[in-house]
């Protein structure tokens, strides 16, 4: 045991729960890159897609923008552990053990990340 380690260093790091405004900031900041990858993608996706997109029910495109965003959500996540929004304002995600998540707890926070065990954290 180094001089600096001790039975309290993990007290020493205690986490913080973001604010409010944080944690809404970040998820606007989401919010508006995912609305600018679906607007780039109606750019770069060939026409004959875009026009049966367009023809469809509305329910379709509405759950087609929805797996979007969730799979937008996901990737960020299971490759950075957090979104663009999370990383630029500095938040984290932690579990109720303040420890990183898992995968099935990524899998669980970019379906719905106002689960109880699931909270956002300052990064430092």
């Amino acid at each position: 045991m180094e001089n600096n380690d001790t039975i309290f260093s993990d007290i020493q790091k205690s986490e913080t729960e973001a604010s409010y405004f944080k944690k809404f900031s970040a998820s606007l900041i989401d919010w508006i890159f995912e609305l600018a990858l679906i607007f780039s993608s109606y750019i770069f996706l060939p026409r004959s897609i875009i026009l049966e997109i367009s023809d469809s029910d509305s329910i379709l495109r509405f759950f087609i923008i929805l797996i979007f965003i969730i799979l937008y959500r996901l990737v960020c996540l299971l490759l950075f552990n957090k979104t663009i929004g999370m990383g630029l304002l500095r938040l984290k995600y932690l579990n109720s053990s303040l420890q990183p998540l898992s995968v099935k707890e990524k899998i669980i926070a970019s379906f719905a990340p106002k689960v109880s065990d699931i909270k956002t954290y300052n990064n430092g």
